[in-house]
């Protein structure tokens, strides 16, 4: 199991790979419960191969509670806004360490156990690379943390990758992707750069993505906790399907 972070917070993107896995399905959904105390979520994947081993890949990142009714309306009014959505660092903690084991099931299947122990050092240590992570893509990783706003899309994001945009090889062999990207977003709302954090295809799909994106996305700065627009970052994915 991997699991993978592309920005602060407590979200992940979840990898498996095992001989276990070899009689699912292409594409269908899964339990996964971080227990004992957690809910279980309900998540979509799809299958692959990893070498020569079968592998699930769970799609988006997700975080490993329910987010309460409270919490949800606060997350999707921050995400309307443009604004941070604040964790509660302490109780999060709390949480991690009540973890022993995490469960996946999914059919065809018999439902897999991985006995993990406490997670709370595990994320702790999550947290502290990823600030460093965030300090070496050139932002102030404290101010940042007291932003009031994160860099704002002016455009739709959904048109900034567009079908033409998908590789022909691809296209005529049918190969599908998901690509995690990262843009970083000067004072001036300018994409300064774009960065591939991980891809389930080859050059084509990264390169595809990176053009498009930098050619067609445009931004309202981040702002710091006085206001002043200052350099950000933005992080999303892109998934590329073939028609149905």
């Amino acid at each position: 199991m991997v699991l993978t972070r592309y920005d602060p917070g407590v979200e992940a993107e979840m990898l498996l790979s095992g001989k276990p896995l070899r009689p699912i399905q292409d594409r269908s959904e899964a339990d996964i419960t971080f227990g004992p105390q957690e809910e279980t979520l309900e998540r979509d994947f799809v299958r692959g191969e990893l070498g020569d081993r079968p592998m699930m890949l769970v799609l988006g990142t997700f975080a490993p509670w329910k987010l309460s009714e409270e919490e949800e309306k606060r997350r999707e009014a921050a995400q309307d806004e443009g604004i941070p959505f604040v964790e509660d660092e302490a109780s999060n903690a709390a949480r991690f360490a009540s973890m022993q084991w995490i469960e996946v099931d999914a059919s065809f299947i018999k439902p897999i156990r991985m006995e993990t122990g406490p997670l709370d050092k595990p994320f702790a240590a999550f947290n502290k690379c990823m600030d460093e992570l965030v300090h070496h893509w050139g932002v102030d990783v404290d101010r940042y943390k007291a932003r009031i706003r994160n860099p704002k899309p002016v455009n739709s994001p959904g048109k900034w990758v567009v079908s033409k945009d998908y590789p022909s090889e691809a296209l005529r062999s049918g190969q599908q992707a998901v690509i995690h990207f990262r843009l970083s977003v000067d004072a001036e709302g300018r994409v300064s750069d774009c960065h591939i954090q991980g891809a389930t295809a080859g050059d084509g799909f990264k390169e595809a993505v990176c053009s498009g994106i930098t050619k067609r996305a445009r931004f309202e700065p981040a702002l710091d906790a006085d206001g002043n627009a200052m350099a950000g970052y933005f992080i999303s994915t892109v998934r590329f399907e073939m028609p149905s």
